[in-house]
Protein backbone atom coordinates (compact mmCIF):
# COMPACT_ATOMS: atom_id res chain seq x y z
CA UNK A 1 0.00 0.00 0.00
CA UNK A 2 0.90 3.32 -0.89
CA UNK A 3 -0.39 5.18 2.25
CA UNK A 4 -2.28 7.98 0.41
CA UNK A 5 -5.20 8.66 -1.60
CA UNK A 6 -5.20 12.15 -4.21
CA UNK A 7 -7.35 12.40 -7.61
CA UNK A 8 -5.47 10.59 -10.11
CA UNK A 9 -5.18 11.69 -13.79
CA UNK A 10 -6.76 9.47 -16.30
CA UNK A 11 -5.68 10.31 -19.60
CA UNK A 12 -1.68 9.92 -20.98
CA UNK A 13 0.67 11.82 -23.19
CA UNK A 14 -0.08 10.46 -27.18
CA UNK A 15 3.83 10.55 -26.91
CA UNK A 16 4.31 7.83 -24.58
CA UNK A 17 2.21 5.22 -26.96
CA UNK A 18 4.51 6.51 -29.67
CA UNK A 19 7.46 6.27 -27.76
CA UNK A 20 6.74 2.32 -26.88
CA UNK A 21 6.28 1.34 -30.41
CA UNK A 22 9.87 3.38 -31.67
CA UNK A 23 11.84 1.72 -29.03
CA UNK A 24 12.20 -1.66 -30.72
CA UNK A 25 13.63 -0.22 -33.93
CA UNK A 26 15.78 2.76 -32.08
CA UNK A 27 19.32 3.28 -33.82
CA UNK A 28 22.67 2.30 -32.04
CA UNK A 29 24.66 5.35 -30.51
CA UNK A 30 28.12 5.50 -30.06
CA UNK A 31 29.13 5.79 -25.65
CA UNK A 32 30.26 2.39 -24.15
CA UNK A 33 29.34 4.15 -21.05
CA UNK A 34 25.76 4.82 -20.45
CA UNK A 35 25.86 8.61 -19.83
CA UNK A 36 22.88 9.68 -17.56
CA UNK A 37 21.90 13.30 -16.49
CA UNK A 38 22.81 14.32 -12.80
CA UNK A 39 23.63 10.88 -11.29
CA UNK A 40 22.63 10.27 -7.64
CA UNK A 41 25.07 8.64 -5.50
CA UNK A 42 22.23 5.90 -4.35
CA UNK A 43 21.74 4.70 -7.43
CA UNK A 44 25.40 4.26 -8.70
CA UNK A 45 26.27 2.23 -4.94
CA UNK A 46 22.77 0.19 -5.62
CA UNK A 47 24.58 -1.02 -9.24
CA UNK A 48 22.23 1.57 -11.36
CA UNK A 49 19.42 -1.03 -10.75
CA UNK A 50 16.75 1.54 -10.22
CA UNK A 51 14.06 1.48 -12.56
CA UNK A 52 11.20 0.35 -10.37
CA UNK A 53 13.00 1.00 -6.95
CA UNK A 54 10.52 4.30 -6.21
CA UNK A 55 11.20 4.55 -2.78
CA UNK A 56 13.10 7.85 -2.73
CA UNK A 57 13.68 10.91 -4.95
CA UNK A 58 16.57 9.78 -6.17
CA UNK A 59 14.58 7.51 -9.10
CA UNK A 60 13.98 10.67 -10.56
CA UNK A 61 16.11 10.66 -13.76
CA UNK A 62 16.03 6.36 -14.13
CA UNK A 63 11.93 6.79 -13.85
CA UNK A 64 9.73 9.59 -13.11
CA UNK A 65 7.28 7.40 -12.35
CA UNK A 66 8.92 6.18 -9.43
CA UNK A 67 8.00 9.79 -7.51
CA UNK A 68 4.30 8.93 -8.08
CA UNK A 69 5.16 6.11 -4.97
CA UNK A 70 6.70 9.36 -2.41
CA UNK A 71 4.32 10.50 0.20
CA UNK A 72 5.91 14.00 1.55
CA UNK A 73 7.46 16.96 -0.59
CA UNK A 74 11.57 16.72 -1.02
CA UNK A 75 13.61 19.56 -1.37
CA UNK A 76 17.46 19.44 -2.11
CA UNK A 77 18.79 23.09 -1.15
CA UNK A 78 22.04 22.52 -2.58
CA UNK A 79 23.76 19.05 -3.21
CA UNK A 80 27.74 18.46 -4.62
CA UNK A 81 28.50 15.09 -5.59
CA UNK A 82 31.84 14.28 -6.66
CA UNK A 83 33.34 10.96 -8.37
CA UNK A 84 36.78 10.04 -9.56
CA UNK A 85 38.43 6.87 -10.97
CA UNK A 86 41.42 5.34 -8.98
CA UNK A 87 44.13 7.07 -11.30
CA UNK A 88 42.77 10.31 -9.90
CA UNK A 89 42.52 9.43 -6.21
CA UNK A 90 46.13 8.55 -6.51
CA UNK A 91 47.17 11.67 -7.80
CA UNK A 92 45.62 13.60 -5.39
CA UNK A 93 47.04 11.19 -2.39
CA UNK A 94 50.18 10.21 -3.22
CA UNK A 95 51.47 12.38 -5.47
CA UNK A 96 54.81 10.51 -6.02
CA UNK A 97 53.71 6.54 -6.95
CA UNK A 98 51.50 9.08 -9.44
CA UNK A 99 54.57 10.46 -11.24
CA UNK A 100 56.30 7.39 -10.79
CA UNK A 101 52.96 5.54 -13.42
CA UNK A 102 53.72 8.32 -15.15
CA UNK A 103 57.30 7.76 -15.61
CA UNK A 104 55.98 4.31 -16.57
CA UNK A 105 53.81 5.35 -19.46
CA UNK A 106 55.64 7.59 -21.04
CA UNK A 107 58.45 4.56 -21.09
CA UNK A 108 55.94 2.22 -23.16
CA UNK A 109 55.39 5.49 -25.02
CA UNK A 110 58.88 5.52 -26.12
CA UNK A 111 58.98 1.57 -27.00
CA UNK A 112 55.49 1.19 -28.56
CA UNK A 113 54.34 -0.95 -25.82
CA UNK A 114 51.26 0.06 -26.22
CA UNK A 115 49.67 -3.13 -24.85
CA UNK A 116 49.83 -1.98 -20.88
CA UNK A 117 48.30 1.66 -22.15
CA UNK A 118 44.90 0.22 -23.55
CA UNK A 119 41.61 1.04 -21.39
CA UNK A 120 43.64 3.40 -18.82
CA UNK A 121 41.27 6.24 -18.20
CA UNK A 122 41.41 9.45 -15.93
CA UNK A 123 37.86 10.46 -15.09
CA UNK A 124 35.77 13.10 -12.79
CA UNK A 125 32.49 14.00 -12.05
CA UNK A 126 31.09 16.79 -9.90
CA UNK A 127 27.35 17.56 -10.08
CA UNK A 128 25.38 20.23 -7.73
CA UNK A 129 21.69 20.09 -7.41
CA UNK A 130 20.16 23.08 -6.50
CA UNK A 131 17.27 22.77 -5.99
CA UNK A 132 15.60 19.67 -6.71
CA UNK A 133 12.00 20.29 -5.51
CA UNK A 134 9.31 17.14 -5.87
CA UNK A 135 5.79 17.72 -4.39
CA UNK A 136 4.09 14.35 -4.73
CA UNK A 137 0.40 15.53 -4.10
CA UNK A 138 0.53 17.99 -7.31
CA UNK A 139 2.26 15.58 -9.64
CA UNK A 140 5.37 17.92 -9.79
CA UNK A 141 9.16 17.78 -9.52
CA UNK A 142 10.99 20.49 -11.40
CA UNK A 143 14.79 22.20 -10.76
CA UNK A 144 18.02 23.07 -11.68
CA UNK A 145 21.23 21.29 -11.72
CA UNK A 146 24.71 22.08 -12.81
CA UNK A 147 27.16 19.33 -13.72
CA UNK A 148 31.07 19.19 -14.89
CA UNK A 149 32.75 15.98 -16.39
CA UNK A 150 36.30 15.17 -17.87
CA UNK A 151 37.25 12.03 -19.13
CA UNK A 152 39.89 10.80 -20.75
CA UNK A 153 40.78 6.95 -22.00
CA UNK A 154 42.96 4.99 -23.87
CA UNK A 155 40.58 2.89 -26.51
CA UNK A 156 41.26 -0.70 -26.89
CA UNK A 157 42.53 -0.60 -29.88
CA UNK A 158 45.65 -3.14 -30.29
CA UNK A 159 46.94 -1.55 -33.68
CA UNK A 160 47.17 2.07 -32.70
CA UNK A 161 45.63 3.67 -29.38
CA UNK A 162 43.33 5.94 -30.05
CA UNK A 163 42.65 8.55 -27.26
CA UNK A 164 39.06 9.65 -26.62
CA UNK A 165 38.50 13.30 -24.70
CA UNK A 166 35.20 14.01 -22.78
CA UNK A 167 35.12 17.27 -21.31
CA UNK A 168 31.72 19.43 -20.72
CA UNK A 169 29.41 21.44 -18.58
CA UNK A 170 26.04 21.21 -18.45
CA UNK A 171 23.36 23.17 -17.12
CA UNK A 172 20.65 21.79 -16.80
CA UNK A 173 16.81 22.74 -15.80
CA UNK A 174 13.70 20.33 -15.87
CA UNK A 175 9.94 19.60 -14.71
CA UNK A 176 8.67 16.23 -14.37
CA UNK A 177 4.92 15.74 -14.08
CA UNK A 178 3.87 12.07 -12.91
CA UNK A 179 0.53 10.23 -11.63
CA UNK A 180 -1.01 7.33 -11.64
CA UNK A 181 -4.73 5.22 -12.93
CA UNK A 182 -5.58 3.60 -10.15
CA UNK A 183 -3.76 2.21 -7.22
CA UNK A 184 -1.27 0.20 -9.59
CA UNK A 185 -0.17 1.96 -12.52
CA UNK A 186 1.91 4.74 -12.50
CA UNK A 187 3.38 7.07 -15.13
CA UNK A 188 5.46 10.14 -15.11
CA UNK A 189 7.16 12.08 -17.70
CA UNK A 190 10.19 14.71 -17.60
CA UNK A 191 10.84 17.26 -20.17
CA UNK A 192 13.94 18.97 -19.88
CA UNK A 193 16.69 21.56 -21.67
CA UNK A 194 20.86 21.16 -21.53
CA UNK A 195 23.00 23.60 -22.22
CA UNK A 196 26.34 22.43 -22.86
CA UNK A 197 29.73 23.56 -23.74
CA UNK A 198 32.37 20.67 -24.16
CA UNK A 199 34.38 18.34 -26.38
CA UNK A 200 34.06 14.81 -27.38
CA UNK A 201 36.64 13.90 -29.97
CA UNK A 202 38.89 10.62 -30.40
CA UNK A 203 42.27 11.20 -31.38
CA UNK A 204 45.64 9.38 -32.81
CA UNK A 205 48.84 9.88 -31.03
CA UNK A 206 49.79 11.72 -34.28
CA UNK A 207 47.39 14.27 -32.98
CA UNK A 208 48.80 15.21 -30.34
CA UNK A 209 52.64 15.24 -31.48
CA UNK A 210 52.31 19.15 -31.56
CA UNK A 211 51.63 19.33 -27.66
CA UNK A 212 49.18 21.27 -25.85
CA UNK A 213 49.27 24.18 -28.22
CA UNK A 214 48.37 22.18 -31.31
CA UNK A 215 45.26 20.42 -29.16
CA UNK A 216 44.38 23.75 -27.97
CA UNK A 217 44.39 25.46 -31.57
CA UNK A 218 41.78 22.92 -32.84
CA UNK A 219 38.29 24.70 -33.84
CA UNK A 220 36.81 22.26 -30.95
CA UNK A 221 38.66 23.89 -28.21
CA UNK A 222 38.54 27.32 -29.70
CA UNK A 223 34.74 26.57 -29.58
CA UNK A 224 34.96 25.80 -25.81
CA UNK A 225 37.37 28.90 -24.93
CA UNK A 226 34.92 30.84 -26.31
CA UNK A 227 32.15 29.45 -24.64
CA UNK A 228 30.33 28.27 -27.39
CA UNK A 229 27.14 26.46 -26.47
CA UNK A 230 24.48 24.15 -27.55
CA UNK A 231 21.37 23.63 -26.37
CA UNK A 232 19.17 20.14 -26.06
CA UNK A 233 15.56 19.57 -25.42
CA UNK A 234 14.62 15.93 -24.42
CA UNK A 235 12.33 13.81 -22.20
CA UNK A 236 12.07 10.97 -19.90
CA UNK A 237 9.06 8.67 -19.89
CA UNK A 238 8.79 6.32 -17.75
CA UNK A 239 6.06 3.40 -16.00
CA UNK A 240 5.63 1.63 -13.40
CA UNK A 241 3.16 -1.47 -12.41
CA UNK A 242 2.42 -2.89 -9.17
CA UNK A 243 1.72 -6.45 -8.26
CA UNK A 244 -0.41 -7.45 -5.60
CA UNK A 245 2.03 -8.65 -2.48
CA UNK A 246 1.68 -10.14 0.67
CA UNK A 247 3.41 -8.77 3.63
CA UNK A 248 4.46 -5.06 2.62
CA UNK A 249 6.54 -6.24 -0.26
CA UNK A 250 5.05 -4.04 -3.09
CA UNK A 251 6.64 -5.84 -6.04
CA UNK A 252 6.99 -3.75 -8.84
CA UNK A 253 8.05 -3.59 -12.89
CA UNK A 254 8.79 -0.67 -14.15
CA UNK A 255 10.03 0.84 -18.08
CA UNK A 256 11.62 3.71 -18.78
CA UNK A 257 12.71 5.64 -22.18
CA UNK A 258 15.48 7.80 -20.96
CA UNK A 259 16.80 11.11 -23.06
CA UNK A 260 14.72 10.99 -26.25
CA UNK A 261 16.00 13.98 -27.99
CA UNK A 262 13.02 13.13 -30.65
CA UNK A 263 12.91 10.98 -34.05
CA UNK A 264 15.07 9.70 -37.24
CA UNK A 265 13.95 9.83 -40.61
CA UNK A 266 12.98 6.62 -40.09
CA UNK A 267 11.20 7.09 -36.51
CA UNK A 268 13.28 5.84 -34.36
CA UNK A 269 14.23 7.71 -31.27
CA UNK A 270 17.69 8.83 -30.98
CA UNK A 271 19.43 10.66 -27.88
CA UNK A 272 20.41 14.10 -27.06
CA UNK A 273 23.00 15.34 -29.31
CA UNK A 274 25.28 18.48 -28.43
CA UNK A 275 26.70 20.01 -31.60
CA UNK A 276 26.96 18.76 -35.12
CA UNK A 277 29.05 15.73 -36.28
CA UNK A 278 31.98 15.92 -38.69
CA UNK A 279 30.83 13.11 -40.23
CA UNK A 280 27.71 10.38 -39.54
CA UNK A 281 30.46 7.94 -37.88
CA UNK A 282 31.79 10.85 -35.55
CA UNK A 283 30.14 11.42 -32.30
CA UNK A 284 28.50 15.08 -31.94
CA UNK A 285 31.12 17.90 -31.34
CA UNK A 286 29.99 18.46 -27.44
CA UNK A 287 28.72 14.75 -27.19
CA UNK A 288 25.17 13.22 -26.32
CA UNK A 289 23.18 11.08 -23.92
CA UNK A 290 22.68 8.16 -25.41
CA UNK A 291 18.60 7.22 -25.71
CA UNK A 292 18.49 4.45 -23.17
CA UNK A 293 15.43 1.76 -22.61
CA UNK A 294 14.89 -0.61 -19.62
CA UNK A 295 13.45 -2.84 -17.90
CA UNK A 296 13.05 -3.82 -14.08
CA UNK A 297 11.47 -5.18 -11.30
CA UNK A 298 12.19 -4.35 -7.28
CA UNK A 299 10.63 -5.09 -4.30
CA UNK A 300 10.54 -3.44 -0.62
CA UNK A 301 9.50 -5.13 2.42
CA UNK A 302 9.71 -3.65 6.08
CA UNK A 303 10.55 -5.28 8.62
CA UNK A 304 11.04 -3.32 12.16
CA UNK A 305 11.68 0.16 11.01
CA UNK A 306 14.18 -0.70 8.19
CA UNK A 307 13.69 -1.43 4.70
CA UNK A 308 15.11 -3.69 2.85
CA UNK A 309 14.85 -3.20 -0.96
CA UNK A 310 15.94 -5.29 -3.70
CA UNK A 311 16.21 -4.84 -7.08
CA UNK A 312 17.67 -5.97 -11.06
CA UNK A 313 17.53 -3.90 -13.96
CA UNK A 314 17.77 -5.28 -17.68
CA UNK A 315 19.11 -2.21 -19.29
CA UNK A 316 19.23 -0.97 -22.84
CA UNK A 317 17.90 -4.32 -23.97
CA UNK A 318 16.58 -2.76 -27.28
CA UNK A 319 20.73 -3.38 -27.77
CA UNK A 320 21.19 0.53 -29.27
CA UNK A 321 23.61 2.03 -26.80
CA UNK A 322 25.95 -0.71 -25.16
CA UNK A 323 28.13 -2.95 -27.71
CA UNK A 324 27.35 -6.72 -28.10
CA UNK A 325 24.50 -8.64 -27.17
CA UNK A 326 25.73 -10.51 -24.14
CA UNK A 327 22.92 -10.45 -21.13
CA UNK A 328 25.78 -10.05 -18.47
CA UNK A 329 27.00 -6.64 -20.08
CA UNK A 330 23.23 -5.06 -19.33
CA UNK A 331 22.11 -6.77 -16.11
CA UNK A 332 22.12 -5.04 -13.13
CA UNK A 333 21.27 -5.86 -9.38
CA UNK A 334 20.96 -3.54 -6.61
CA UNK A 335 20.39 -4.11 -2.52
CA UNK A 336 19.92 -1.27 0.29
CA UNK A 337 19.10 -1.70 3.70
CA UNK A 338 17.56 1.79 5.06
CA UNK A 339 17.14 2.31 8.59
CA UNK A 340 14.00 4.16 9.73
CA UNK A 341 13.16 6.20 6.33
CA UNK A 342 11.71 9.62 6.48
CA UNK A 343 7.95 10.15 5.06
CA UNK A 344 10.29 11.73 1.72
CA UNK A 345 11.68 8.03 1.36
CA UNK A 346 15.18 9.06 2.25
CA UNK A 347 16.45 7.12 5.02
CA UNK A 348 18.12 7.63 8.31
CA UNK A 349 20.95 5.52 7.37
CA UNK A 350 21.37 2.95 4.36
CA UNK A 351 23.67 1.12 3.36
CA UNK A 352 24.20 -0.14 -0.10
CA UNK A 353 25.44 -2.67 -2.54
CA UNK A 354 25.23 -3.87 -6.16
CA UNK A 355 26.53 -5.21 -9.23
CA UNK A 356 26.74 -3.53 -12.40
CA UNK A 357 27.35 -5.70 -15.18
CA UNK A 358 28.86 -8.11 -12.73
CA UNK A 359 31.33 -5.55 -11.30
CA UNK A 360 30.43 -4.78 -7.16
CA UNK A 361 29.38 -1.68 -5.68
CA UNK A 362 29.22 -0.67 -2.26
CA UNK A 363 28.74 2.48 0.12
CA UNK A 364 26.69 3.98 2.96
CA UNK A 365 24.51 7.18 2.54
CA UNK A 366 22.67 8.65 5.74
CA UNK A 367 20.05 11.55 6.29
CA UNK A 368 19.96 13.25 9.44
CA UNK A 369 17.72 15.88 10.23
CA UNK A 370 18.42 18.08 6.65
CA UNK A 371 21.92 16.92 6.38
CA UNK A 372 22.63 14.29 4.11
CA UNK A 373 25.55 12.72 3.53
CA UNK A 374 27.23 9.57 1.68
CA UNK A 375 30.74 7.93 0.42
CA UNK A 376 30.65 4.94 -1.76
CA UNK A 377 32.88 2.75 -4.40
CA UNK A 378 31.40 1.55 -8.03
CA UNK A 379 32.97 0.51 -11.05
CA UNK A 380 31.77 0.59 -14.81
CA UNK A 381 32.46 -1.40 -17.62
CA UNK A 382 34.36 0.94 -20.05
CA UNK A 383 35.49 -2.17 -22.84
CA UNK A 384 33.44 -4.09 -25.70
CA UNK A 385 32.52 -6.77 -23.57
CA UNK A 386 32.09 -7.76 -19.66
CA UNK A 387 34.85 -7.59 -17.83
CA UNK A 388 37.55 -6.05 -20.58
CA UNK A 389 38.42 -3.07 -18.91
CA UNK A 390 36.63 -2.13 -15.50
CA UNK A 391 36.94 1.09 -14.34
CA UNK A 392 36.75 1.26 -10.68
CA UNK A 393 35.81 5.20 -9.06
CA UNK A 394 34.79 6.55 -6.10
CA UNK A 395 31.90 8.97 -5.18
CA UNK A 396 31.04 10.79 -2.36
CA UNK A 397 28.23 13.75 -1.69
CA UNK A 398 27.14 16.20 1.32
CA UNK A 399 23.89 17.96 0.95
CA UNK A 400 20.93 19.75 2.21
CA UNK A 401 17.64 17.87 2.00
CA UNK A 402 14.49 18.31 4.05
Amino acid sequence: MRGRSRPKPRSLPALLATALLSIWIAQPAFAKELRRSMPFIRPLLMGEAYVAVADEASVLFFNPAGLDGLKETSVEAFTPQLAFNEPVRLALVDSDKFSAELDEIQDDLDNDNFETLLGRSFFTDLSIRTPFVIFPEKGLALGLGVEALANLQILPNRTIPLIRVEFFRDAQIFITRFGGIGDSFSYGVTAKGINRVGVDRTYTPGDLLGGADSLTNRQEWLDVQNNRSFTKGGLDLGFIYRLQGRGGWEPRIGLSMLNIGGFDSEGRLVGMEFGPRLTEFDPPQAGELPQINTVGFAVSPFWRGIRFTMAADVVDFTRTALPGSEIDRRLRLGFAMGLFPHADGAARLSLLAGSNGGHPSFGILSRIWIFEVGFGSYTVEMGDENGDFPDERTVFTFGFRF
